[in-house]
């Protein structure tokens, strides 16, 4: 892993970062979200900025004692350096104590996630049958969960 620069910025999504999301989801995955998915997690989305250029983001929403992490994406030219794990903390350290569970789905071919959400403490609680789609027809989903 690359030390992370000092001069990243972890921040609110704002408008101006629609298209960067849109172009780093689009880079990483076949059936990515819409720029009006995008624009409607506005608000539980926050963007991982290096050398004022945005390079990754998560989204991660709160119900009670419970989140989930929506999404997460790191430009592929910054992978393998720390900042999906980067912004994965922060997303999990940013919530309210009172948050006792982090839940995420994850694509079954996503390797280097399911290895990095492992790391962090998360374990599998479920399939999700054909949750995902992709370019063969559709794949499973792993429901994996933090406990806080």
């Amino acid at each position: 892993m690359t030390s992370i620069p000092e001069d990243f910025l972890i921040r609110a999504m704002s408008e101006d970062d629609l298209v960067s999301l849109f172009n780093i989801e689009a880079l990483n995955t076949d059936k990515g979200w819409t720029i009006e998915q995008f624009v409607q997690a506005m608000d539980c989305t926050h963007v991982l900025c290096i050398d004022q250029t945005v390079v990754g983001f998560f989204v991660m929403v709160v119900g009670g004692d419970q989140s989930e992490l929506h999404n997460i994406s790191v430009h592929p030219q910054y992978q393998n350096r720390g900042y999906g794990r980067l912004l994965l903390h922060q997303a999990i350290s940013q919530l309210d104590p009172a948050v006792r569970q982090v839940f995420l789905e994850v694509r079954v071919s996503n390797y280097s996630a399911i290895t990095l959400y492992l790391s962090l403490g998360f374990k599998e609680v479920g399939i999700r049958r054909d949750y995902y789609p992709n370019a063969f027809g559709r794949e499973d989903g792993i429901l994996m969960c933090l406990q806080r």
